[in-house]
């Protein structure tokens, strides 16, 4: 989708960028490189540099409430694993119970999990951590895990921790 922005548009943005430049310092470079963005007319970026995305690209209910549930079971089952002995963590497959972001050119679980994390305060453990998975397998194989976790913890966890067991049911180490 491309998004057409005039030239007394683009001048109003690249002029702006220039002033935010000045008034937040920890930000000055983005502000620059928004405003050199607008002043050569760069249309590939317009979409970051305004921070906006295509319309074709909204985050569907769907995707936030995956992007919910996928957060709060990898919430419930690192509390679990805080609680195991080193010899039981041997016998799973951790990489797999571990959770290792959204895929960033997958935007719609990405984008709103930025979005909770940074604007609503939600999944405070999450917050500085890298958070691309740089996979676009990752919603498939969380939607999976998130199955086996529902078949195993029938409340999602909800007032009940996973106990060994359940974790050695949804992700067994194997060889």
């Amino acid at each position: 989708m491309k998004l057409e922005i005039t030239r007394i548009q683009r001048q109003i943005l690249h002029n702006q960028n220039l002033i935010l430049s000045k008034l937040d310092p920890d930000l000055e470079q983005e502000y620059l490189n928004n405003a050199e963005i607008f002043e050569r007319g760069i249309e590939g970026e317009y979409f970051s540099a305004l921070n906006v995305y295509p319309d074709d690209q909204t985050i569907t209910y769907e995707a936030c409430t995956q992007t919910i549930d996928i957060l709060n079971m990898f919430r419930v089952i690192e509390n679990a694993l805080y609680e195991l002995d080193d010899d039981q963590k041997q016998t799973l497959d951790l990489r797999t119970l571990t959770f290792s972001g959204f895929d960033m050119n997958e935007a719609s679980h990405y984008q709103y999990m930025m979005f909770m994390i940074e604007k609503e305060g939600k999944w405070d453990e999450l917050r500085g951590k890298s958070l691309n998975s740089h996979t676009a397998s990752s919603v498939p194989r969380y939607l999976e895990l998130y199955r086996r976790f529902r078949d195993v913890v029938p409340t999602g966890g909800v007032k009940y921790q996973p106990t060994y067991e359940d974790l050695l049911q949804i992700a067994p180490k194997t060889i």
